[in-house]
């Protein structure tokens, strides 16, 4: 059993879609943060739980001593763009959902968006369905283009095209996932 970040209702985060591509035919088992991922392996409720090389929280789980590095593997991730609910030009927006790993996207916002907040979501995914359920409140958000069309937003800017991201692969110390 394979664990990552993921809604299991919405399942359309760049991890999920790296695992579903690497440990094709997998049984995949989605967490809501890397962290309670992470609790899962050393609970042995899963074998393998994969992290992307860009969550600024790494660095714990990598030094943590229950854990080991088992194996790394390279996906291209999708489009990372700016998103709304909205169908029409409205440029000033009450919230910014985005994932903690895509922060260092905001400089490349085009300045014509504004937005009064900046809110931390879970995952893409989860920055997504707070915007599609907002309705009808202007709200923005950070995600993937695989969110975008599983959620019927419309993606606003492309911040970052997609792009090859590492991933990293952990097991239990002692472990070995062959």
């Amino acid at each position: 059993m394979i664990g990552t970040l993921g809604n299991k209702m919405y399942p359309s985060t760049c991890s999920y879609a790296a695992v579903a591509h690497y440990f094709f035919n997998r049984n995949i088992l989605l967490f809501s943060t890397f962290e309670e991922c992470m609790t899962a392996l050393k609970e042995r409720s899963i074998n393998i739980g994969v992290v992307p090389a860009a969550y600024p929280k790494i660095n714990p789980i990598i030094m943590d001593d229950d854990l080991q590095v088992a194996d790394t593997f390279m996906y291209r991730i999708p489009d990372l763009v700016l998103a709304a609910n909205q169908e029409n030009n409205i440029r000033h927006f009450h919230h910014l959902y985005f994932h903690p790993a895509t922060k260092s996207l905001f400089s490349k916002i085009n300045s014509q968006f504004s937005f009064k907040e900046i809110i931390p979501a879970d995952s893409n995914t989860d920055a997504a369905l707070k915007v599609k359920q907002s309705g009808r409140e202007n709200n923005l958000c950070i995600t993937n283009a695989l969110c975008v069309a599983q959620q019927d937003l419309k993606a606003l800017q492309i911040l970052k095209e997609g792009f090859v991201m590492p991933f990293i692969c952990f097991t239990r110390k002692g472990f070995s996932p062959k």
